[in-house]
């Protein structure tokens, strides 16, 4: 049986960019049941589709008219992308279904699923994504994040709200390993503004209009669960 929640995370802090501010974060978890074994999967596709073609209602439809069809019949991941290719796209709603699999698989086996993908790798630094707020308080967030262990820092910008904030930080921060994304906020016409940035440091991110790119990177740094099923229902038996 394949039901989903939908659940609901109030963002201890919000979280600004140049799409808008987000107080929640408002998420969907797609269960396995088999009887034995419950396994998990999470669309991390949002109730908007600001940042790509992707949101919450179209993760559920490709899901519920096709996607769901095909792990009806087969439960072995890469398998499932395989076959769920002659759907052309949506790599959210496909990502939550295969993450699932790897979960139903691996306690199918009784293994951790670290150890049944592989042996660790190591250590990675682990980085945070600080939303837009006055320049005085996200150098304090900064301030928090870095005394917290935190190895990369992006930090959320808009076109006229840039070099200002990004000198400020690092002004105090000189020789953290500091990144910025303005999602889209520039055009072409705006490299004069990207030089300006070359000159307070090097790494940027995000694409510049009309190319936009979909991404499936989610800022949960302030999230906590606050309530957990706001509205859900069965897929397939």
């Amino acid at each position: 049986m394949l039901l989903y929640s939908k659940v609901s995370l109030p963002l201890v802090k919000e979280f600004k960019t140049s799409f808008g501010t987000e107080k929640d974060r408002n998420a969907i978890l797609f269960i396995l049941n088999d009887g034995e074994i419950e396994a998990y999967g999470e669309s991390v596709t949002e109730e908007d589709p600001l940042y790509g073609y992707e949101d919450n209602f179209t993760a559920l439809y490709v899901i519920r008219k096709y996607l769901a069809e095909i792990l009806n019949k087969t439960k072995d991941p890469q398998n499932f992308m395989e076959k769920a290719e002659r759907i052309k796209g949506h790599l959210m709603a496909k990502a939550a279904l295969e993450m699932l699999l790897w979960d139903y698989v691996s306690k199918k086996e009784g293994k951790p699923l670290h150890e049944f993908i592989g042996h660790s790798k190591g250590e990675v630094e682990v980085g945070i994504s600080i939303g837009m707020s006055t320049i005085d308080d996200m150098v304090n967030t900064v301030k928090q994040a870095v005394e917290q262990g935190y190895k990369r820092i992006k930090v959320k910008i808009e076109k006229g709200y840039d070099i200002e904030i990004v000198s400020a930080i690092r002004e105090k921060f000189p020789n953290i390993n500091m990144s910025v994304d303005a999602n889209q906020s520039y055009s072409r016409n705006d490299f004069k503004i990207m030089e300006k940035l070359d000159e307070v440091f090097i790494m940027k991110d995000g694409k510049i209009k009309p190319f936009q790119k979909a991404g499936i990177g989610v800022s949960l740094d302030y999230a906590f669960l606050k309530r957990m099923e706001v509205d859900g229902g069965k897929l397939i038996d």
